[in-house]
């Protein structure tokens, strides 16, 4: 009796490390995801502190978050032209993964926000040696198929308007047109024909004059 009650309790004990290393190996199994950058360019005449808001929310409520997420969002905030991250998470179970984020659209009137939405995918594998896992993340903007290592949103402004005298300066010297040269008539040289005109006929009565009287001396 005492060796089949030594011999269950054996059994009991090897059962009960059998399972407590079993737990610690599936807590132990967890991998992390790396941050992922995000820039705000900002066009225009824009205000140097105002806020701009990220979101990035899980497809599935079950999804792992970063620390910080209320209510299944992750929040990231902005101010003036400045970049950021989001952090990485930390999952513990096979299977895939997927993301949205967004720039939440400001208050300010003059302000065109970008809409942009981008897509992110994680895949979370078993480690080929068996011990652990795998992970790929693939980070794409909607209607796009291009792997991305970064977010960036471009928000623009109006320009700021130029005053009066800097647009005069900025136009250059002001040209003033040439004065005209008055275009002479044909009156003038009319006048000058007329006057070889009349004396050629004054050389030509003068020169008739004088052959006549010539003519009539020798009769």
């Amino acid at each position: 009796m005492g060796k089949k009650m030594q011999g269950i309790l054996m059994t009991l004990l090897a059962l009960m490390l059998t399972f407590t290393i079993s737990s610690t190996s599936v807590y132990a199994a967890e991998i992390s995801t790396g941050e992922i950058r995000v820039s705000v360019n900002l066009r225009g005449d824009y205000p140097s502190n105002e806020e701009y808001v990220i979101k990035m929310q899980a497809d599935n409520p079950s999804n792992p978050m970063p620390e910080g997420s209320e209510n299944d969002i992750y929040t990231l905030t902005l101010k003036g032209e400045t970049g950021g991250k989001l952090p990485g998470m930390t999952f513990s179970t096979v299977g895939d993964y997927h993301y949205t984020i967004w720039q939440e659209k400001g208050t300010n009137t003059k302000c065109t926000y970008d809409t942009s939405v981008y897509h992110l995918f994680i895949c979370v594998l078993n480690a080929e040696t068996g011990d652990g896992f795998e992970v790929i993340s693939v980070l794409t903007e909607e209607g796009k198929t291009d792997k991305l290592n970064e977010i960036q949103f471009e928000n623009r402004y109006p320009n700021k308007p130029v005053p009066p005298n800097e647009q005069e300066e900025s136009e250059g010297p002001e040209i003033y047109p040439a004065p005209s040269v008055p275009v002479k008539t044909g009156d003038s040289s009319d006048f000058l024909s007329n006057m070889v005109i009349a004396f050629s006929a004054i050389i030509g009565i003068a020169l008739i004059s004088i052959y006549k009287r010539k003519t009539n001396s020798k009769i």
